[in-house]
This record gives C-alpha cells, sequence and structure tokens, in this order.
C-alpha cells in the first residue's frame, strides 16, 4: 500500500481547510498588487519625503556654550521714559479700567439702544508694591 502524501489527505478530506487556505492565498495576493500599484507607491515616496522634511524641522539646533554666549554691554544712553497714556476720567481710574468701560458701554448699547446712560469700571491693584494706591 503506498502511503500518500499528508497534506493531500488533509486537503482531500477537509473541506474547510481548502477556504483557509485560498483566504490567506487571496489575503497575500491583494496584498502584493496592492503595494506594486503606482498610486502606493506614490504616496509612499511623498509620506517618505514629508517625514524627512519633519525630522529635519524638529531636529535640534546646535546649542551655544555658556562660554560662547555674549554678554550684554550696559548702553550708554539711559532708556526711554514711558509717556503716560491719556484715558477718560469718567469711564475709569485708568487706562485699562477705561477701555472696559468703553466696550462695555458698546455692547449694551447695541443690546438696549439708549437704555444705559453711562458706564464707569475701578479697577484696584491686588499688589500695590509698598505705593500709594495714586502713585502705582
Amino acid at each position: 500500500m503506498e502511503k500518500q502524501n499528508p497534506f493531500l489527505e488533509f486537503w482531500q478530506r477537509a473541506w474547510w481547510s481548502k477556504v483557509i487556505i485560498i483566504s490567506l492565498v487571496l489575503f497575500i495576493l491583494i496584498i502584493a498588487i496592492g503595494s506594486l500599484s503606482p498610486k502606493s507607491q506614490k504616496s509612499a515616496k511623498e509620506g517618505f519625503e514629508a517625514g524627512k522634511k519633519v525630522a529635519s524641522e524638529t531636529s535640534p539646533s546646535p546649542q551655544t556654550s555658556p562660554s560662547e554666549v555674549p554678554t550684554p554691554t550696559p548702553s550708554s544712553q539711559p532708556s526711554p521714559t514711558p509717556k503716560p497714556v491719556s484715558f477718560d476720567p469718567d469711564l475709569g481710574n485708568n487706562y485699562v479700567a477705561a477701555n472696559f468701560a468703553k466696550d462695555f458701554f458698546g455692547i449694551a448699547n447695541k443690546a438696549a439702544p439708549g437704555y444705559i446712560k453711562s458706564v464707569r469700571v475701578d479697577l484696584t491693584p491686588e499688589d500695590l508694591g509698598g505705593k500709594s494706591e495714586d502713585d502705582y
């Protein structure tokens, strides 16, 4: 009696083995054909170039050592003093408060025209830094 190939014997006996093997072969063929298509090759090339671009943009720049950092020299000219900003004292006690009051008045006038006659906002700092409120 002649002995048959075990694979051939398995193939002839079980119907589900045929379904599994055919499915695996089709799956591998689909993947192979898909990876060889021009569209997938183009997108793979674009992805590779985009990855190189991102990598070059995010690469750390060379750092200078503390001895190479230039030390700032004091300027011979004094720094200019800030100019005082004018504001309407009827709207608020400082520039920021007056701007808040002006914005609030504009919004309120759009919501109910003529209903609100005037607005005033007073802002005080939480920490005066050792100064009086007027000096601050």
